[in-house]
């Protein structure tokens, strides 16, 4: 009956630690989760903060609307360039027959 007895306590006594380690283990899991839950508030006040930036402009103009304006005058620049080298090339032949008409080169 002794060694029943034992058994039982000790087996009631691996169960309580069993049931502690449980409880502590679930209380670690709460202070976890409610860690993971604040950093998601500060995180979505962060991501809406940049949003009013980036959509409202937050006292100067919305950055997608420097970011299109930007993009416009890129485009812009780029057609400029392209009209000025094709002005450069359908200039070049008539500009080296003048050169060579001033040295004594062409046509008298």
């Amino acid at each position: 009956m002794a060694k029943s007895s034992d058994t039982t306590t000790e087996f009631t006594k691996d169960l309580l630690n069993l049931i502690r380690s449980s409880i502590t283990s679930n209380q670690h899991m709460s202070e976890a989760i409610i860690r993971l839950q604040e950093q998601g508030r500060v995180t979505e006040e962060d991501v809406s903060a940049l949003l009013k930036i980036i959509r409202d402009g937050n006292g100067r103009p919305p950055l997608m609307s420097r970011l299109e304006a930007l993009e416009r005058a890129v485009a812009t620049e780029k057609v400029d360039k392209k009209m000025r080298w094709d002005l450069i090339i359908a200039m070049s032949p008539g500009l080296v027959a003048l050169i060579a008409t001033i040295m004594g080169y062409g046509p008298a």
